[in-house]
């Protein structure tokens, strides 16, 4: 047997091993940062930092609920190529009732970038 396809089926059965357990991983982390309990509110950009040349960027803000003061904090997520926020923007979130830092932005009710040359 060639040393590649050894190499190669010696990946695959690693990759057989081992990818259920990182499924599990990442499913227990999703639910740890499910929103349980959400408050409806905005979410003002002050500062974006893009990392590297993907679409992850951590963004500086102020959230707003209901009945409460604006509370200053940041926030790391995905965006859409192209789709990061700007300074300014008022972004659609839910919030953890009780913990601000369990927060997704409403990214379906943004509306897109208005980038164009002359803006």
């Amino acid at each position: 047997m060639p040393v590649w396809l050894a190499v190669l089926i010696g990946f695959l059965v690693i990759d057989a091993i081992a990818f259920p357990f990182f499924l599990r991983h990442v499913r227990k982390r999703r639910a740890a940062m499910a929103v349980t309990d959400p408050v409806r509110g905005e979410f003002t950009v002050l500062r974006v930092d893009r990392r590297g040349r993907g679409v992850a960027v951590e963004i500086d803000g102020e959230v707003r609920l209901p009945g409460a003061d604006p509370v200053r904090l940041r926030h790391g997520c995905l965006v859409r190529a192209g789709g990061a926020p700007m300074v300014g923007d008022v972004l659609p979130v839910v919030v953890q009732r009780g913990d601000l830092t369990r927060m997704n932005v409403l990214w379906d009710e943004v509306e897109p970038p208005r980038r164009s040359r002359g803006e």
